[in-house]
């Protein structure tokens, strides 16, 4: 895992990003590695610019962010002080989100949940190409020729775990 630097909108900020991320895409096309060795920063796409500036201007919303992968969304949203609820079942991505929130000192809280209508355990699928992403069972056939991965999570309804 490595220190990077992340812009948003006009903020600059440090996140742990795990090696593996850094062959995703943003905007453009564009792998984060690239953006590093270019910029020295990874840009945001723009739809995270919107994001920020909305909420930064409505200080009394709870945020909740559903398959919150790595936090790209609830890491600049805690630096802002908005109470934000992470939600992500899968483990190393969960990590991750430990992993910022305390080495950056932030406040959020991070449920290790899948959300969905009925409760229960379910597998869900992951593969390299997914960025660490979850499948549902009828994608499966997306990742079956490569090293097929999944992990049992805990399904809940978000209605149950959210006031």
């Amino acid at each position: 895992m490595e220190k990077i630097k992340i812009k948003i909108e006009d903020k600059i900020f440090d996140m742990f990003i795990p090696k593996w991320f850094m062959k995703h895409r943003g905007e453009a096309g564009i792998t984060f590695d690239d953006q590093i060795k270019r910029l020295g920063f990874i840009q945001l796409p723009t739809i995270y610019d919107k994001m920020y500036n909305f909420i930064k201007e409505r200080p009394n919303l709870t945020l909740v962010d559903v398959g919150a992968n790595i936090g790209l969304s609830t890491i600049p949203l805690s630096l802002i002080n908005r109470k934000v609820i992470s939600i992500e079942p899968l483990k190393e991505n969960v990590n991750v989100l430990f992993k910022n929130k305390e080495t950056l000192n932030l406040d959020f809280e991070i449920l290790p949940y899948a959300i969905g209508d009925l409760e229960g355990i379910s597998k869900i699928y992951t593969g390299e190409q997914t960025d660490c992403a979850s499948l549902i069972e009828e994608s499966v056939k997306i990742i079956k020729d490569i090293n097929e991965r999944f992990e049992t999570v805990e399904i809940k309804r978000l209605d149950n775990i959210i006031n």
